[in-house]
C-alpha cells in the first residue's frame, strides 16, 4: 500500500500485518497474566488495542519526522514501514547539522506529547481497569520511542569523531 502524508511518499509493506497478529497475540497473553480472570475476548481485545496503541507511537513518530523535516527545509523523500520498523528514506542526508537537528525534532515531540496524554489518561483510570492497561501500553511506547539515539547525519558525524581518534592511535 502506498499513500502520501505531507508531501511525502509513505509505504507499508505487508510484513506488518504479521507484526500485527503477532503483538497482538504476545500483548493479549500478557493481558491476560496480569488478569486471569478476565475472558478470552476481553485478554484479545486489551491485547489488540494495545498493539494499535503501540504502532500508532511507532507511526506517528516517524510521520512527525516526515513534517519536521518539510518544516526544516530539508524534505525526507520516503518512509518505509514493514516488519522490522519505520524507515525515513532521504535522497540528500548531506545537510547541516541545524537542518538535521531540525527534521530529527518532530518524532521525539510527537512522542513526548502523546506520553503526557498516556501520563494523564493513567492517573484517570482505576487501576485495575482495562483502560489503565492501555493507557500504560500508549505510555511504554512513547516513553521507549523518546530514548532513541541520533543515527542521522550528526550522529554519524559524532560516532566517526569519536572513533577516528582510537584508530589513529592503533597504528
Amino acid at each position: 500500500m502506498q499513500l502520501t502524508v505531507a508531501g511525502t511518499s509513505v509505504k507499508v509493506h505487508p510484513s506488518v500485518a504479521l507484526n500485527l497478529l503477532v503483538g497482538s497475540g504476545i500483548l493479549s497473553w500478557l493481558s491476560g497474566r496480569r488478569r486471569p480472570e478476565r475472558s478470552f475476548f476481553a485478554k484479545l481485545g486489551i491485547g489488540t488495542a494495545s498493539m494499535m496503541l503501540l504502532m500508532a507511537a511507532d507511526v506517528g513518530h516517524a510521520i512527525a519526522h516526515a513534517f519536521s523535516a518539510r518544516r526544516a527545509g530539508a524534505p525526507m523523500d520516503a518512509v518505509e514501514f514493514s516488519a522490522n520498523m519505520p524507515r525515513t528514506v532521504y535522497t540528500n542526508n548531506e545537510v547541516l547539522p541545524k537542518a538535521h537537528r531540525g527534521r530529527a525534532s518532530g518524532g521525539p515531540i510527537y512522542n513526548g506529547l502523546c506520553l503526557l496524554v498516556g501520563l494523564a489518561a493513567r492517573a484517570l483510570t482505576k487501576r485495575s481497569s482495562a483502560a489503565r492497561e492501555l493507557a500504560d501500553w500508549w505510555s511504554i511506547g512513547n516513553v521507549c520511542l523518546l530514548w532513541q539515539p541520533d543515527t542521522g547525519a550528526v550522529g554519524r558525524r559524532r560516532f566517526a569523531a569519536q572513533v577516528a581518534p582510537r584508530r589513529a592511535h592503533r597504528g
